[in-house]
């Protein structure tokens, strides 16, 4: 078959055998005003398999309807685009058996993209799904009934357009792997196990798509939750009640929401290639993290947003260690972003600092770390200092301070002239626009070449300079003149004229005019102590 058009179903195949199989393959296109494939095993006690294989594309108001009503295996595979006006663009289903969806690209816009299910509560058959692009209401929905396993694998474009963008549940283990994006109006995921665990590696990105860090990105639960991001998440997460982990290696935003780790002993561990980003965006956020156990940083955590004010809070304990990072904003007014835990705090790596409004007040004191369950250790190193501005830590029982030293600008002058320079801009007001660029000045050999350059001292080398050069003309001249008339400093060298090719003498009073030319040049070296010119 090369093409078909039809004003209901494209193909439909229906079973009554006990233990037949059904095998459907449509190598051409298909345009329907019903199903584009119907395949059926129709006896509730039929042991055979349905196997459907669309190779070409079909349009219609429901693009796949594969439905065992035994118990042996649904299988359906895609290859060319399915594309629904109101029903599913596939639909995968067994009472017993194994399902499994191999799909390119699937839409529908009334309906769900992809649906895969086993519906007998005794059945151990599996629901295996594996998808391109796909676009529903809700993007793909897999679910298991009995107790095997449920796999979702996506490597496109995954949107739910008024749901998930994924709805997976099974009573057995339940597997998602994001290579793609999935999005969705809800949320990107929503995972639901029963006895099993439920396990989402993700090197793609997975959020709302709202694309705001505060809406729901996943949604799992029932079982113990192992989630794995390597890519992106924007958005919030909520688990159940079980020991759920989250190992982040890659970025996660999620300013301004409140993610519930469903207080299992949960714990969130950001590895040193990964980023936790909690800085708002046009205001500062407050991001919490409830019925959480144990936070660990191992890589970045941020709240950075070039807006001092946002916090994190947290319900357990927080250990930031070696090799860390920890960055806040702090700004002219006093305020600092901070982060707070309900148990204790363990520091260690550096705390990074941004200057917000791009003025500080020397003397400034900031709370960058509150814990209610007291605080341990202490930064091993301090990042965003510049040469004049010298960040300082302190402690106390339950919290961490940074404070800014001004240092004098006239500690880094090297000679007088700098020296002199730098001690009158000590003395400018501290909120001038030329006091805070020197105060932001990166060390002291910057600060140097600045204070050189307001010092006024390359006005008089130059002048120097242009002495130096002015004298050749004038001596090529002098000497001239003092060869033609063989005076006092003239040359050894004879006045010659040029005639027929041939030099010969002339003498000094000849007349006549005569074109002269001399060829100069010299070395030039003036001498200096780096101060005066």
């Amino acid at each position: 078959m090369t093409a078909l058009t039809a004003g209901k179903d494209g193909i439909d195949v229906q079973a009554q055998s006990l233990t037949g199989n059904v095998t459907v393959v449509a190598n051409g296109d298909i345009a329907a005003g019903n199903a584009g494939i119907v395949g059926a095993i129709m006896q509730a006690g039929a042991s055979g398999n349905l196997d459907v294989t669309a190779n070409g594309a079909i349009d219609a108001r429901f693009g796949i309807d594969a439905d065992n009503f035994g118990s042996g295996s649904t299988t359906v595979k895609t290859v060319g685009p399915v594309t629904a006006t109101s029903g599913n663009g596939l639909f995968a289903r067994t009472t017993g058996g194994n399902v499994t969806v191999t799909a390119g690209d699937v839409s529908s816009t009334g309906d769900t993209a992809i649906v895969a299910r086993q519906t007998n509560v005794a059945g151990t058959g599996s629901v295996v799904v594996t998808a391109g692009n796909v676009s529903g209401t809700t993007g793909i929905e897999a679910t298991n009934s009995g107790t095997g396993a449920t796999s979702v694998t996506t490597t496109g474009t995954v949107i739910g357009t008024t749901a998930e963008g994924i709805k997976a549940a099974g009573n057995g283990t339940v597997n998602v792997t994001v290579a793609g994006t999935v999005t969705g109006l809800t949320r990107g995921l929503s995972l639901v196990g029963g006895s099993g665990s439920i396990a989402v590696l993700s090197s793609g990105m997975i959020g709302n798509i709202s694309g705001l860090s505060s809406d729901a990105a996943i949604n799992a639960g029932g079982g113990p939750v192992m989630l794995t991001n390597g890519g992106s998440i924007i958005g919030t997460v909520d688990f159940g009640a079980a020991a759920d982990t989250f190992a982040n290696s890659g970025t996660w935003r999620m300013a301004g929401g409140t993610s519930d780790f469903g207080g299992g002993g949960d714990t969130l561990r950001n590895a040193a290639s990964g980023v936790i980003d909690a800085g708002g965006v046009g205001a500062p956020a407050m991001t919490t993290l409830s019925n959480l156990a144990l936070l660990v940083n191992q890589g970045r955590m941020t709240m950075v947003n070039g807006i001092a004010g946002d916090a994190v809070q947290t319900s357990g304990n927080a250990r930031f260690e070696s090799g860390s990072v920890y960055a806040v904003d702090i700004d002219s007014t006093g305020q600092s972003d901070r982060f707070t835990a309900q148990g204790n705090v363990q520091l260690g790596g550096a705390v990074a600092v941004s200057v917000s409004d791009g003025t500080v007040v020397p003397g400034s004191h900031y709370t960058v770390v509150t814990a209610n369950g007291g605080v341990s250790g202490h930064f091993e190193s301090l990042l965003g200092g510049t040469a004049f501005l010298v960040l300082h830590d302190s402690y106390d029982a339950n919290n961490a301070y940074l404070d800014i030293e001004k240092r004098a600008f006239a500690l880094a002058g090297l000679t007088p002239n700098q020296t002199a320079t730098a001690a009158g801009l000590d003395g400018l007001p501290i909120s001038g626009s030329l006091y805070n660029a020197i105060l932001d000045l990166p060390n002291d050999a910057v600060a140097q070449y600045a204070f050189d350059q307001l010092s006024g001292e390359i006005h008089a080398s130059a002048r120097t300079a242009l002495i130096e050069d002015s004298r050749f003309l004038r001596s090529a001249v002098n000497d001239r003149i003092r060869a033609a008339f063989d005076s006092v400093g003239a040359s050894g060298d004879t006045v010659v004229t040029y005639d027929d090719g041939k030099p010969r003498a002339a003498a000094a009073t000849t007349d006549g005019l005569a074109v002269w030319s001399q060829g100069f040049g010299s070395w030039g070296h003036t001498e200096g102590d780096g101060n005066a010119a």
